[in-house]
């Protein structure tokens, strides 16, 4: 991908307070922190040093020194402040704060740290652009997420009410926490799961209900590394393609022809997929494995025999 001037300016602008908050800091850390190579930093630092105010001499240029591998700004000229965020990054941001701040109960010093971050930046919004519409779903309600998030910290485990999205059943089990993330507008737990031995992943809003159990508490069993157990190969048609985008995270992309996509699915078991794929009909072809088609096939015929019974 070529860079263009805008991207390396916009960079060189960043660049300069970014190490003034970190002075000595290294030419392999600032590349990484700006995602470039570590001679495109040198390179930048060089423009960097030629830069400076009206009447250019060596009294108005940018001091820096980086020739150690190490760089240090000695004199920034005017570029001692990080640079303003435009309308569009604010609203951006804001709406984030909002995405994340719907997320904690009310009276959690988290969502008050929040707010308090969106009424600073809501003073550098312009009148224009105030009210803000943000469309929350309920189902990212996370009422259960400072007990989860206290319990990934302390490395102590929880008994929970489970309603699972496969079998539409109801179960209890003690899980030990490990990791909390967002996908697609929900909230998801990655737990060492004692009731079926194996790492699991729940979705906060189907947790009906939880309590801390402490680590003495917890069942005898070790937690195994995780291992998959299930995988398919899928052609998935253009309209299709949210399947994709929302399950990307456990999918290898195999090849891609036109807007049609061969991927490679990696679950621990099949019905997840199986009640997914029904939603789809024809829109997804299962190439792989062969029980997998029959199954599918099976489902189909099962369904619709129900349909001409009525």
């Amino acid at each position: 991908m070529v860079e263009t001037a805008l991207t390396r300016t916009a960079r060189a602008l960043d660049l300069v307070p970014f190490v003034i908050e970190h002075p000595g800091i290294a030419i392999e850390e600032l590349a990484k922190e700006f995602g470039v190579t570590p001679a495109q930093i040198v390179s930048d630092l060089s423009m960097i040093f030629m830069c400076g105010l009206p009447g250019y001499s060596t009294l108005e240029l940018i001091d820096l020194s980086y020739e150690d591998g190490f760089v240090s700004i000695i004199d920034p000229q005017v570029l001692d402040r990080p640079r303003n965020l435009t309308k569009s990054e604010l609203i951006s941001l804001m709406l984030a704060l909002d995405s994340l701040a719907s997320l904690r109960a009310e009276g959690d010093p988290i969502k008050a740290s929040i707010r308090a971050l969106q009424t600073k930046l809501q003073r550098t919004i312009t009148s224009t652009v105030q009210a803000i519409p943000v469309v929350q779903r309920e189902e990212a309600n996370g009422a259960l997420l400072p007990l989860c998030e206290s319990a990934v910290k302390s490395g102590s485990g929880l008994s929970i009410e489970y309603l699972s999205a496969t079998s539409d059943k109801k179960s209890s089990r003690v899980i030990l926490p490990e990791a909390i993330y967002a996908e697609n507008g929900f909230i998801y737990l990655r737990a060492w799961c004692y009731l079926t031995n194996s790492t699991r992943t729940f979705r906060l809003d189907r947790i009906i209900a939880a309590e801390p159990v402490t680590i003495s508490q917890l069942p005898v069993s070790q937690p195994e590394p995780l291992s998959e157990k299930f995988s398919a190969q899928l052609e998935i048609a253009p309209g299709a393609r949210i399947f994709y985008e929302q399950n990307s995270s456990i999918m290898t992309l195999d090849s891609k022809s036109g807007d049609e996509l061969v991927v490679t699915i990696h679950l621990r078991d099949s019905e997840w997929l199986i009640r997914s794929l029904m939603g789809y009909g024809s829109l997804i072809r299962v190439l792989e494995p062969a029980a997998l088609v029959q199954e599918l096939a099976k489902r189909a015929e099962s369904a619709l025999e129900l349909y001409r019974q009525r």
